[in-house]
């Protein structure tokens, strides 16, 4: 096991996997990491498709059960998934690559709906996520932040017209 999980591990959680970029793979790759089906590891699940990913209402299924959403990645150019998270009110924990921090956005100088971690930092996604496991506070702020990151997020009426208006004029 990464020494970096064993913060974690003994703080009672469960782990789900959902989405299409090989979400067996991914838990495959979490669960050695975790120990996941040891004593004392967290249940460990995958939904989706991993060439078609989960269907709306799998998707839909995952959302509603979350707690928080955690993004690993190595590099994300904006990070949708943080804001389908953000749309649902679901707080996030995420690597500080690409687009992330911006889509995360704040909803009051320095408050953020969610944790940065630096990329491929096991030791501070474990510190992350045992903080929100272990620190009722911390979880009761992330999820009003984001219930309010919610509701400053633009609808996609709006951002489809900022597209159009963007793709008109760079066609002028």
């Amino acid at each position: 096991m990464k020494p970096a999980f064993r913060i974690i591990l003994a703080l009672s959680f469960s782990l789900a996997a959902c989405g299409h970029s090989k979400p067996d793979l991914f838990l495959d790759q979490t669960t050695t990491a975790l120990e996941c089906g040891s004593s004392n590891a967290p249940d460990c699940t995958a939904s989706g498709d991993a060439d078609a990913g989960p269907s709306r209402p799998e998707l839909d299924a995952c959302y509603a059960s979350a707690d928080l959403i955690v993004v690993a990645s190595r590099a994300e150019s904006y990070g949708m998934v943080i804001t389908e998270a953000l749309a649902r009110g679901l707080p996030v924990v995420a690597a500080a690559v690409g687009g992330v921090a911006e889509a995360l956005g704040e909803v009051a100088p320095g408050t953020r709906p969610g944790m940065l971690v630096a990329p491929e930092a096991p030791g501070a996604l474990a510190a992350a996520l045992g903080g929100w496991l272990a620190d009722a506070d911390l979880r009761t702020g992330l999820r009003r932040a984001a219930a309010a990151r919610r509701e400053s997020l633009p609808r996609w009426s709006t951002t489809a017209a900022v597209v159009a208006a963007t793709l008109a004029a760079a066609s002028e």
